[in-house]
């Protein structure tokens, strides 16, 4: 764990985004260098084919050249880069599985580059709620590259903004230990407007988990009235082919930060996400980023060992 991410990129998917180069517009030209930054060493690449045969591709061509730009970061022989061409046929068995998760649950902040059209990579998204860019449309997936702030007041309709960053995702970590502070009413009206707002509308073949992590106030019979209200709300959003996992971890002393994340996503907010109506005429922000940030992804990934410790 390096804070470095995972990508899994099939060939074609890099051959074509080094060719597109040649033919990019200036409407495209910034989500390319983006992309092309977060290749040249700022991830750990697996990649389906043998070493030889990239080899075999990088030439005087301008294709070629980017190809050699890419692996350079990576000449020193490390893991960073890997080429393994079985992976794609473990890919491919275990979309034929029920589930799948043996092979796509370990894989939950993996970004799939793949060699495929865009419909295929739409059904992938929707059976595992994974990123799966395909070589068609890669310049259609701008939140990738956002880092942005919402204003939260009294015109805002509950937390709708957060549907700009709408994504793949299959867990949403909540970390918030005001969040039952507030009346059942509050708490529901807030829990179902965040909650859909980021949930996507289909999931068809792993479980959706969700995990929160508020305050203990040592009172049982109040703990497991507020757990019921939580897990009731959030199960009613949305049906799934598998129900919602829904865990909630009363802590003594919890995150003085107010953070959610998702597999790809990263959101902070001053008052935290459940907002009375006065909170709200006063006013907060929002603020969202994405894994591609270097120091995102070392936040979510050291939160998530530090909670395995304890």
């Amino acid at each position: 764990m390096d804070g470095k991410i995972d990508i899994y990129c099939e060939f074609g998917f890099l051959k074509r985004f080094c060719d597109e180069r040649e033919v990019i517009t200036n409407e495209n030209l910034k989500m390319w260098v983006k992309y092309l930054e977060l290749l040249e060493g700022k991830c750990d690449i697996i990649l389906d084919i043998e070493r030889k045969d990239f080899a075999a591709h990088c030439d005087e061509s301008m294709s070629g050249q980017i190809l050699m730009l890419l692996l350079a970061p990576y000449a020193d022989g490390s893991e960073k880069l890997r080429f393994w061409p079985e992976i794609k046929k473990e890919l491919e068995i275990s979309e034929k599985e029920e589930d799948g998760s043996e092979f796509f649950a370990p894989h939950e902040h993996t970004i799939f580059m793949m060699d495929r059209d865009k419909t295929e990579c739409k059904r992938l998204e929707e059976d595992y709620g994974l990123l799966f860019i395909s070589k068609d449309n890669f310049y259609e997936y701008k939140f990738l590259f956002i880092s942005d702030i919402q204003e939260i007041n009294a015109t805002s309709n509950f937390w709708e903004s957060v549907k700009l960053y709408k994504h793949p995702c299959n867990k949403i970590t909540l970390v918030d230990k005001f969040i039952v502070n507030e009346t059942d009413e509050v708490i529901k009206e807030n829990l179902n407007s965040l909650f859909d707002s980021i949930m996507p509308l289909t999931l068809n073949k792993i479980d959706f988990k969700i995990l929160i992590y508020t305050k203990d106030d040592f009172d049982k019979k109040k703990n497991d009235k507020k757990e019921k209200l939580i897990k009731d709300c959030i199960s009613s959003i949305r049906t799934y082919q598998k129900p919602i996992d829904i865990d909630i971890v009363w802590e003594r002393k919890p995150e003085h930060d107010r953070s959610l994340f998702t597999n790809y996503g990263f959101f902070e907010c001053g008052y935290g996400f459940v907002l009375t109506e006065s909170q709200r005429a006063s006013g907060t922000r929002i603020s969202f980023d994405t894994i591609t940030n270097h120091n995102v992804y070392k936040i979510v990934r050291n939160f998530k060992e530090k909670k395995k410790q304890k």
